[in-house]
């Protein structure tokens, strides 16, 4: 009975060491990698409950950001939840435009060279957020994450 009791424990500690290395594999993908061996740590002290909770979170995606931003610029912040720098990211993008198409249409080489000079400015604004927004979303990701996991720890303890 020994014997069976022990191989017992063993299979079920075995399953629950499987389980939780792929939900950290599942989860390691939603934030930045220098968090995991926190995340690790996390898992360790977390009940079944609390990572079930942090399975079924509502993560956002950081290829969608990377698409929001080339598509339309401004959505990319929105979509992180920073509505003022998004909206006035869009706003400047289009008044940028508008102006240059100003300048060109009414032959004002000073509007048109400020304007490409605006231009200039969102496009660099833009690109540094192709890779700065999808680390943030990472981020967040992981803050969301951890909250869960921590206030079941902080509930048990």
């Amino acid at each position: 009975h020994e014997f069976e009791s022990r191989m017992g424990h063993q299979l079920v500690l075995g399953i629950f060491m499987k389980n939780k290395t792929a939900i950290f594999l599942q989860l390691k993908e939603k934030m930045p990698s220098k968090f995991s061996s926190e995340l690790n740590s996390l898992l360790d002290n977390a009940s079944d409950e609390d990572i079930d909770k942090a399975v079924l979170l509502p993560y956002k995606n950081p290829l969608l950001t990377i698409i929001l931003a080339l598509a339309l610029p401004g959505l990319d912040r929105i979509y992180l939840g920073q509505l003022l720098i998004g909206i006035l990211k869009l706003i400047f993008v289009i008044f940028s435009y508008v102006m240059l198409n100003i300048g060109i249409e009414f032959d004002n080489d000073t509007l048109a060279l400020f304007s490409l000079v605006l231009m200039l400015i969102a496009l660099i604004v833009i690109i540094r957020d192709v890779f700065v927004v999808p680390t943030l979303i990472k981020l967040y990701n992981f803050n969301l994450i951890k909250n869960v996991l921590e206030k079941g720890i902080e509930s048990d303890g």
